[in-house]
């Protein structure tokens, strides 16, 4: 029977930047995201100088609960992925061990077959 040969699967894409900066935007303020932000004036208009200055402090405190929510995302990121390889290094050297094991009981197996 001939052998299959394996099919490697496909990474799933990683989401932009901008993708990700649109979707966590989207749900802060979305005349933020990129899509709005060019228009964000022209939706005011008529607007007070002075709302225009309440708005305008606004969009500064929105980007500043992106920046905090980004940089919480970017440590819980970095250590899942530390654990992850952690637990994965550990799994790895214990199969390495238990396949070590095994070979050495066959060894041994062997040598006394012919004793």
């Amino acid at each position: 029977m001939p052998k299959r040969k394996k099919q490697r699967k496909q990474a799933v894409p990683m989401p932009t930047a901008q993708e990700l900066y649109d979707l966590w935007m989207s749900q802060i303020e979305p005349e933020l995201t990129t899509q709005n932000i060019d228009h964000a004036d022209e939706m005011h208009a008529g607007e007070t100088p002075e709302e225009r200055t309440a708005r305008y402090a606004w969009y500064t405190e929105a980007f500043q609960i992106f920046d905090n929510h980004r940089k919480a995302v970017d440590l819980a990121v970095q250590k899942e992925y530390s654990r992850f390889a952690r637990e994965t290094g550990k799994a790895a050297e214990k199969k390495q061990k238990q396949n070590d094991q095994q070979a050495l009981e066959n060894i041994d197996q062997a040598i006394s077959t012919f004793s």
